[in-house]
């Protein structure tokens, strides 16, 4: 019988119950981490790979620390940075004088403990990021100066101005595409040079098939008047003029980012759930769901291929919709649901880690204060026919993520299906392949590359194109099942940013805790404004 018992917790009585949480990424971990600091349920999350953190983990690389997604953590939500905190604490003492964003290290931190050991650091990290478009390095986001008229050219920059204007009186509507969305806030010229390309690159399908709710959700208010409206409150007498707002999250510049990375971070909330009896089972993934009474039936297959049974009371899914309804069993959900979840699309991507001596130096865009002179912490690579999507260095992440002082560990990220060739090509050649174009690209010689390392991110992030337009059957079905709740970005389909998908997960502990049936609030996480980053939670 599944174990449900009553427990003297906090000096009352409570119902225990079985939750099985799928997933330790950040959704998944969150919940579970509070599910322990709060209740007195058994708890146990099952992880297909060998470390936490999903695409949030980092992943080692001859003892050079890669960050797969780079994640930059910046929020307004002061709950989730409360519970970062919390898990890896601030060096208050270590950073007497640090700020970030008008806090202090005090203010942040507020009373949590001083962190004693080197990786629980916290680092403050200028945001600056480029484009490399027509052998140039633009600012991002797109700024309206010199350089961008540089890259385009007389003729083309003229032009984007018209269709700038233009777009202002005449915009699209209704808004139904991503390339709408675009237009309307770039105009015709910008979003042929700069968006379209690389967009499609990004997601493998054209614009027109990509839902707009992809730009309101990622890009949300960022547009021409606003980079131009964030440019000259800089300056007087336009910073008076202007009111003192916070800027949307694209033009943020400062975030925090943990020493070792951000897999540091889900290292020690998986510590810390198994230090207050929560169980993690790692290589080990949930293969069948199947109803049972108010509850569900968990099958998993661990990587030797052994298999178990686990009953749960409560299930927190984090895995893909798409993964969850091919594995759940129950003549209840309706075909037209199966059918929509089983087309659900996802882009997968994979990382080219490169170790080199050092970078050129001779490049016209960079300083003469050595190898290690770029600031970048990624580069938008948007140049015709390129096939690297974006280029991290680690460097500039953090020193701690580099073995050997000197060197430039660098990221290729490559955005592509499971299906592709080049998916499945042998690591070597998917590294030299990587380093030729980096080379080519003009940022290394190819006498300097020292070493190279392969790491696949499958289902990476949920596409809003093909059924997306018919998605909400999928989501009014998951609210409908007792019990059940789907978490983060593949859980839900959406493509949250980390910190909007910690806080579907403290919703959802939220519920269960209280009692409170009700799902709409965690589903509204980041669709309403009040979730926005650009405004105050």
């Amino acid at each position: 019988m599944r174990a449900l018992f009553v427990r003297l917790f906090h000096g009352r009585y409570t119902l225990v119950k079985n939750i099985i949480v799928i997933g330790a990424g950040p959704a998944g971990l969150t919940a579970a981490v509070d599910l322990k600091r709060r209740s007195d349920h058994d708890v146990t999350v099952f992880e297909a790979n060998t470390i936490p953190g999903g695409i949030a983990a980092t992943v080692s690389c001859d003892d050079n620390l890669l960050d797969m997604g780079g994640h930059r953590f910046f929020t307004k939500i002061d709950r989730v940075q409360q519970w970062w905190f919390s898990v890896l604490p601030l060096d208050v003492e270590g950073n007497p004088n640090l700020t970030y964003h008008g806090k202090t290290a005090q203010l942040m931190s507020e009373s949590l403990a001083t962190a004693d050991e080197a990786d629980s650091r916290w680092l403050v990290r200028p945001r600056y990021s480029r484009i490399y478009f027509n052998k140039y390095l633009l600012p991002y986001p797109l700024k309206p100066d010199h350089r961008v008229c540089m890259a385009l050219g007389i003729p083309r920059t003229f032009m984007a101005a018209f269709d700038y204007a233009r777009r202002l009186v005449f915009p699209i509507r209704p808004e139904i595409s991503l390339r709408d969305f675009f237009v309307n806030r770039f105009g015709d010229t910008l979003y042929r040079s700069f968006f379209k390309e690389y967009t499609e690159k990004v997601w493998g399908v054209s614009c027109e098939s990509l839902s707009a709710d992809w730009g309101a959700q990622r890009v949300k208010s960022l547009s021409i008047a606003n980079l131009i409206t964030s440019m000259l409150k800089g300056y007087p007498p336009f910073k008076y003029l202007f009111p003192k707002t916070d800027a949307p999250v694209s033009l943020i510049e400062q975030f925090l980012y943990p020493a070792k990375g951000p897999g540091s971070l889900w290292e020690a909330a998986a510590k810390e759930f198994t230090e207050t009896g929560g169980s993690l089972q790692y290589d080990t993934r949930v293969v069948r769901i199947k109803e049972q009474d108010a509850g569900y039936e968990v099958h998993t297959r661990k990587g030797n291929g052994e298999t178990e049974v686990h009953l749960a009371d409560i299930l927190i899914s984090s895995m893909a919709l798409k993964d969850f309804y091919e594995a759940f069993e129950s003549k209840q959900v309706p075909e037209s649901v199966r059918s929509i979840a089983s087309q659900l699309q996802y882009r997968d991507f994979l990382v080219v880690g490169l170790l080199f001596k050092e970078l050129s130096p001779e490049q016209r865009w960079r300083n003469k204060e050595g190898p290690l002179y770029m600031k970048d912490t990624w580069i938008y690579v948007q140049e015709p026919g390129a096939t690297v999507g974006r280029i991290q260095f680690f460097n500039n992440w953090s020193s701690e993520m580099v073995k050997d002082e000197g060197t430039a560990w660098i990221g290729m990220e490559y955005f592509v299906n499971e299906q592709e060739e080049f998916w499945s090509l042998p690591d070597e050649e998917i590294i030299a392949f990587a380093a030729e174009e980096f080379v080519d690209l003009g940022f290394a010689r190819k006498e300097d590359l020292l070493s190279g390392q392969v790491v696949r991110v499958p289902k990476a992030y949920p596409v809003y194109a093909g059924v997306y337009d018919q998605f909400d059957q999928v989501r009014e079905y998951c609210i409908s099942l007792e019990n059940f709740y789907p978490v983060g970005r593949n859980g839900m389909h959406r493509y949250n940013n980390q910190d909007h998908s910690m806080m579907t997960s403290l919703l959802t502990v939220d519920r269960l805790v209280s009692g409170d049936v009700d799902k709409e609030t965690i589903w509204a996480v980041n669709t309403d404004d009040e979730y926005h980053e650009e405004k105050e939670s």
